[in-house]
């Protein structure tokens, strides 16, 4: 009797302890669901947010001054805005900058995770139609 009460004991201690694994292994991957559908919704409104702002420039692209300035007016307008807040727990970073010939590189970054588009005044809709 002594004996299948220390072996039931352990096979008890054994499935809490199993139970307690996979408990932890599957709220870690719904935290990383939560983080990374958060990062896509995050890039889908700063998305918007340069399409928003893109739209009323009405830039000359091919003069290297009115590109600049459309680059930085961009800049501005996605510091000023609020990001939209992470999942409980998790931190992100995210960057836009410049990276030449009118381009934009937005990023965004979480723990491993991590996100990067790139963007053009002229597929924002920042130019001016020339042909027009």
């Amino acid at each position: 009797m002594l004996i299948s009460a220390v072996i039931l004991g352990l096979f008890i201690a054994a499935s809490l302890r199993c139970w307690g694994e996979l408990t932890a292994i599957e709220w870690q991957r719904r935290q990383q669901q939560q983080l990374l559908a958060w990062m896509e919704l995050q890039l889908q409104r700063d998305q918007g947010l340069l399409h928003q702002q893109a739209r009323g420039l009405a830039l000359n692209c091919a003069d290297l001054a009115q590109l600049q300035q459309g680059l930085q007016t961009l800049q501005a307008a996605w510091h000023k805005s609020a990001p939209l807040p992470p999942p409980t727990g998790a931190s992100a970073d995210a960057s836009l900058e410049p990276a030449g010939d009118g381009l934009l590189v937005l990023q965004l970054v979480s723990g491993e995770h991590q996100r990067m588009r790139h963007y053009s005044l002229q597929g924002l809709g920042a130019c001016r139609d020339e042909s027009a």
